[in-house]
């Protein structure tokens, strides 16, 4: 799979595809062709872009549509990012996405995906969601900024519990996510903490570490 991402994302796609995706919706996939050879092209992505595509295609293939992307796409000012961290941490954080080990033990009143559930359809679960939808949740993800270089930290994304956040000698909540942004040019990551304990705009340390409360959707 290659992921096609950024707002000339769909014109580099039409011009490889034989069929054009201007009307494919938003989380659809459908069978298309790239120069002959059969593709699924799937309309999303992790990256937060808003035009945003997944072109899966038969492994042995490989060379003839990475050859098609660099074709069409040096027209168009495309970049080959290659680098794991960027892909699989940097751009999801700042795009405010999770993975589903970030989430464990919370639920989804907890870490803002309330707005994704129908409570009006009946689904496993649904009675204890609706206890704390009733009584309000307990803990809320935030986000958070750290300027200084150099910071060696554990969170839950990397296992374990992750480190704890301690304000006024009490712990208010662990670090779910922590990792670098390019495009800021700061540390940045989730806290899952207390509801109520943190707002925007606090300072707070983390270890021996200053951070900056945020909002969780960085960019």
């Amino acid at each position: 799979m290659y992921a096609v991402q950024g707002p000339k994302a769909k014109e580099l796609v039409n011009l490889m595809a034989e069929e054009k995706i201007d009307d494919q919706k938003f989380f659809s996939i459908r069978d298309n062709k790239i120069d002959g050879i059969p593709v699924k092209i799937n309309y999303g992505g992790f990256t937060g872009e808003k035009f945003g595509y997944e072109v899966y295609f038969p492994s042995e293939e490989i060379g003839k549509i990475e050859e098609k992307l660099k074709e069409y796409g040096e027209s168009l000012g495309a970049k080959e990012i290659t680098e794991f961290q960027i892909m699989a941490w940097t751009l999801p954080t700042e795009a405010g996405f999770y993975y589903l080990r970030d989430l464990l033990h919370t639920n989804p009143m907890e870490v803002g995906l309330d707005t994704g559930i129908n409570c009006d359809k009946d689904f496993i679960g649904k009675e204890a969601l609706l206890k704390v939808k009733e009584n309000g949740p307990a803990k809320e993800m935030l986000g958070f900024t750290m300027d200084q270089d150099d910071v060696h930290l554990n969170a839950k994304d990397l296992g374990g519990p992750g480190d704890p956040v301690i304000v006024d000698g009490q712990e208010i909540g662990r670090l779910s996510k922590f990792n670098y942004s390019y495009v800021l040019d700061k540390n940045i990551g989730y806290i899952l903490a207390k509801k109520g304990a943190l707002k925007i705009g606090d300072k707070i340390k983390v270890k021996d570490y200053e951070a900056v409360i945020t909002e969780r959707k960085f960019i």
